[in-house]
Order: structure tokens, then C-alpha cells, then sequence
């Protein structure tokens, strides 16, 4: 990985992988509505632009291999439509 992109701890929660991508708002907002929705607090979806922002912190610094590795990782949808 580059230098000076974040990298997720070798425990990583929610919480932590916000702090990790703190620099990526899309990336926090999230990472933040997934972890609301996991624990009960008031949840709401994340939006396209924010998984796209999580897709390129994760693929950030990686060149194509993590770009198709985000992608594996985190697929364009996963929220069915009512």
C-alpha cells in the first residue's frame, strides 16, 4: 500500500475503520450508517456516493488490483428496492 493511506488495524471494527478513513467523509458516513444500523441506533441507509467513497478508500493505493479487490470486498448494491 502507499505510503500515507490508511490501512485497516488487524482488528477491525466499524469504529475503527471510521477513524482509519477519517480523511474519506463519504468512506465515514458509511461506515457510520452501518454500524447505527447493526446496533440499534437510529439507522438510516448509506447512500450511493458514500459506497462509492468507501469502494475508493479501500481500493486507494492499490492500482487495478484494489480497485476489483474493493469491488469483491463491497459490491455496487446490496439494499434490495422495496
Amino acid at each position: 500500500m502507499a505510503s500515507g493511506q490508511p490501512q485497516p488495524p488487524s482488528a477491525a471494527t466499524l469504529r475503527r475503520l471510521e477513524r482509519a478513513f477519517e480523511a474519506e467523509p463519504d468512506a465515514v458516513g458509511y461506515l457510520r450508517a452501518l454500524r447505527e444500523a447493526r446496533y440499534g441506533f437510529e439507522a438510516t441507509r448509506p447512500t450511493r456516493a458514500q459506497r462509492r467513497g468507501l469502494r475508493r478508500a479501500l481500493a486507494a493505493g492499490w492500482g487495478y488490483t484494489g480497485g476489483v479487490r474493493a469491488l469483491w470486498a463491497l459490491p455496487p448494491s446490496v439494499w434490495r428496492r422495496s
